[in-house]
């Protein structure tokens, strides 16, 4: 699920100590709701939980795209074993993204080539604006290729598993 720990704290609670409350929702990346006697109720969670999420929500709130990624996640389970050795490894889908980059932009593989050599070296921080992604893609990164296109990647046992570098919108 997105969110695992639900803290709860009445509007006065956070007013008495708002500095330790921000401080422990960036330690501990649990929300929190804020309560207040009148009024809608609020969420308060760190700027790289909401950035997370909205990265998810981004390549999920397609249903096409959030169809390929799942299969992907599934084809990538099926093949860890003989993906063990290898630097990267691709599903499928992952791998027609590519080629279909190399047919028809090469700059764009350029692009995805440079983020996966990042990638390699520290698979959290860079270029891209890497994120972790969150609910059935807990594990996984996401960075930029541009403004639609993501490069989607579990960074697992020394390898790189790449299941996308395009954004899908039809089957």
């Amino acid at each position: 699920g997105w969110i695992k720990n639900m803290n709860v704290m009445t509007y006065s609670e956070v007013r008495a100590s708002f500095k330790q409350a921000m401080d422990d929702v960036c330690r501990h990346h649990d929300p929190t709701v804020i309560t207040r006697q009148r009024g809608e109720h609020v969420v308060m969670m760190s700027l790289a939980d909401y950035n997370s999420m909205e990265e998810t929500m981004y390549l999920l709130g397609n249903p096409v795209n959030a169809e390929r990624l799942m299969r992907g996640v599934e084809q990538k389970a099926q093949n860890k074993e003989a993906a063990k050795h290898i630097k990267f490894a691709w599903t499928d889908d992952g791998w027609d993204d590519y080629l279909y980059w190399q047919e028809h932009d090469e700059k764009k593989v350029e692009e995805i080539n440079a983020l996966l050599e990042e990638c390699s070296r520290d698979p959290f921080k860079g270029t891209g604006k890497p994120e972790p992604l969150r609910g059935n893609l807990t594990g996984y990164w996401s960075r930029r290729i541009d403004k639609e296109h993501r490069l989607v990647y579990l960074p697992e046992d020394k390898c790189i598993y790449i299941i996308q570098c395009r954004f899908h919108y039809e089957k």
